[in-house]
């Protein structure tokens, strides 16, 4: 089968319908966001063929969501939301959070930037169906979803991306 085909496939079972399911969730912001920050990430490296916090990295970030405004706010932007939340599950600076603003992203007068988490993973969503490619691009293949009775036939040799349903493999 068709590798990309596969990858798109995966992509939805794993990423896509789950995400969309939570979008539309009530109180699921906090999951939203902790799903599209890492997909948002693997969709930029392989847009801008950077690492995160570099100013190519950061202006394919802005492509995506310009509402930003410069280069600078973006780096800010990923650097305080992306690893806050990645890394501490919280925000580190009182200044930013999470809201039901009417846009992806609302900055006060104040510096106070909010996110609204599930605008942010549906624009994340958006972009990633809409332009697939980069999100290959990182030629890491997503993980399959392995049937358990066909899984149990043969025992392939350990992948780590197998899936969560491949059974342990077996001893000898």
């Amino acid at each position: 089968m068709n590798t990309a085909l596969v990858d798109r496939e995966n992509f939805e079972l794993w990423l896509g319908k789950p995400l969309a399911l939570l979008i539309d969730t009530e109180h699921s912001g906090f999951a939203v966001a902790m799903i599209a920050f890492p997909v948002l990430e693997r969709y930029l490296r392989g847009k801008s063929r950077s690492e995160p916090n570099t100013p190519t990295f950061d202006a394919a970030l802005l492509s995506v969501i310009p509402e930003l405004g410069t280069i600078q706010a973006a780096g800010k932007f990923w650097s305080i939301y992306r690893h806050s939340l990645l890394h501490w599950a919280a925000f580190q600076k009182a200044n930013y959070g999470f809201t039901e603003c009417p846009g992806v992203i609302s900055v006060t007068e104040e510096g106070f930037v909010w996110l609204n988490p599930r605008l942010f993973g549906g624009r994340v969503l958006e972009t990633v169906r809409a332009d697939f490619e980069p999100f290959e691009a990182e030629n890491v293949p997503l993980p399959r979803v392995r049937n358990l009775e066909s899984s149990l036939e043969a025992v392939p040799p350990y992948s780590p991306y197998l899936g969560t349903s491949a059974p342990p493999r077996r001893r000898r």
